[in-house]
This record gives structure tokens, sequence and C-alpha cells, in this order.
């Protein structure tokens, strides 16, 4: 199977551990899910320094990595502001 590899990048500090997921579709849903979460999380606490990005990609049939940095999302997108 090949999975696509991200990383929630903080931007004060740096790449976080990867997460090895399908697709972007499922690695934005993740992402967004743990922005909107009442409790305090990694994503929510200081979203504005919260980004998702692709790294690339992992063959688990080869152990192939191949690089593809790319930028996804932005936490503050789908943080829920309080009224």
């Amino acid at each position: 199977m090949k999975l696509n590899i991200y990383s929630i990048k903080d931007t004060k500090i740096g790449y976080m551990s990867p997460l090895y997921l399908q697709n972007d579709g499922v690695a934005v849903r993740e992402f967004a899910n743990l922005a909107q979460k009442k409790e305090p999380n990694i994503i929510n606490t200081n979203p504005e320094d919260k980004e998702l990005w692709l790294l690339g990609h992992f063959d688990d049939q080869t152990g192939e990595i191949l690089s593809e940095v790319r930028f996804i999302a932005k936490a503050t997108d789908y943080v829920i502001k309080e009224a």
C-alpha cells in the first residue's frame, strides 16, 4: 500500500512526528477535527502557528520513500471561533 507522509508544523518550533495517511482529504479531515475540538490539543492551542504539510510518499511493499514537500492547510482555517 502506498501512503502519504504528513506532518504538523509548528512555525515556532518545526515539524512534528510524521503521520501516514491515505490522501490529502483524510489528512485535512483529521487536522480539521482536531482544530475544532473544544478541549485544548496540539492543533487548537496557538492555531496561528500550526500548519499541515505533505512530506512525501511511502510504499510499504518496497520501503521506498519519495520526497514531496507541500503545504496543505493552516489550523486557523478550521478553528471554530467563539461568538
